[in-house]
């Protein structure tokens, strides 16, 4: 018979505030030194929540398709995704990974504008707060100022939304799904972007009217192949 030899595995309980905590209270410790280890407990668990958050925005955003655009801007010829096509595509996908958004709206600093908010919480309990100043859409398709103010606080927030969504999980907003893999037609970067709304700050230009020109309906549309045309003609306005 051959002897068989046990090992015992022993589990040693991982170290946390909440175990130091615990172990001061067995120990009878004061209330000041009682009140520093629930401090450092909450910000222990607000770190932890944090860091959930971060992973599941990127896993999430991994999965995110391209949305298509789906329906004409009647004042500007071009092309958009409505706030119900995002939706339809990305929910599903965002609450899965344990998100939820909570949107509102709250008063806005800016003079003629509505500010639209928007809460984005994890399950594991970090909370993200963005929030979007807008001026109201009361221009019907033929530019004339026929919406009532019912009608252009709902267009205006309805727009920030489906704006704000975009941003919070990175869409890329395509003419057409092209290909297999998903890639729709390339638009200009963050950076670009930026670029274009500081030379058109510059310049005294008018984003509509510049959006316009390009059959765009806001300027992160643009398509990344437009970008040095557009620089040009705005370098050629500021007279370089």
């Amino acid at each position: 018979m051959t002897d068989s030899t046990a090992i015992a595995t022993v589990n040693t309980p991982t170290v946390t505030p909440l175990v130091l905590l615990q172990q001061a209270i067995d120990k009878g410790l004061d209330a000041d030194q009682l009140g520093k280890l629930m401090d450092l407990q909450e910000r222990y668990e607000a770190k932890r929540a944090k860091d959930e958050y971060a992973a599941a925005m990127v896993a999430c955003q991994r999965e995110m398709p391209v949305i298509v655009r789906n329906r004409m801007n009647g004042q500007t010829s071009s092309k958009y995704a409505t706030l119900e096509t995002i939706q339809d595509k990305i929910k599903s996908i965002y609450l899965k990974h344990g998100f939820s958004l909570s949107h509102g709206s709250a008063d806005s600093p800016m003079a003629g504008h509505y500010r639209a908010t928007c809460t984005v919480t994890h399950e594991g309990g970090h909370s993200e707060f963005f929030f979007l100043d807008v001026p109201p859409d009361d221009k019907g398709i033929k530019g004339s100022t026929n919406k009532t103010p019912i009608q252009a606080l709902g267009s205006s927030l309805s727009y920030a939304q489906r704006y704000m969504e975009c941003r919070i999980w990175d869409l890329t907003i395509a003419d057409q799904d092209n290909d297999g893999n998903g890639r729709g037609a390339a638009v200009i970067s963050e950076e670009q972007r930026i670029t274009l709304e500081e030379w058109i700050s510059s310049t005294s230009s008018d984003v509509a009217k510049f959006c316009n020109a390009f059959k765009i309906a806001e300027l992160r549309d643009l398509p990344a192949s437009k970008f040095a045309n557009a620089m040009e003609m705005l370098k050629r306005k500021a007279g370089q």
